[in-house]
């Protein structure tokens, strides 16, 4: 039971530590907290674009004989283009309502014109 609870801890503290310190886990907490912007999701997507294409000729080099030992660059370069690419189309979403909602703010008569409307039409019965 010591041993279980000692393998729990250190691997809470392990991601803990991952969380705060991991290249990639900052880029993501970074974007999440930022204003939504089709500049930040674009960013995102190249970056997951050029980690997989990396991920890809990485792969090619170890078929072709390279160390065996790169697979797990390209499975953390693979994770990370997956990573980057769905943050990117969350902040790409997250920014759709917020253009649809300042261009619904921006028309001032959006309600009272209806209100009128309805009042026009009611005197002029």
């Amino acid at each position: 039971m010591l041993l279980f609870l000692l393998a729990v801890s250190g691997a809470a503290l392990a991601h803990r530590y991952l969380q705060v310190y991991a290249p990639s886990n900052v880029v993501v907490a970074h974007a999440r907290r930022a204003r939504p912007r089709l500049r930040v999701a674009a960013g995102l997507f190249a970056l997951s674009t050029a980690l997989a294409a990396s991920a890809f000729a990485l792969t090619e080099w170890v078929v072709n004989g390279g160390p065996g030992s790169m697979n797990l660059v390209i499975i953390i370069a693979t994770w990370d283009a997956f990573k980057f690419t769905f943050t990117a189309i969350t902040v790409a979403l997250c920014r759709a309502p917020s253009t649809r909602r300042k261009r619904s703010l921006s028309r001032p008569d959006d309600d009272a014109s209806r209100v009128n409307a309805h009042i026009d039409l009611a005197g002029r019965l």
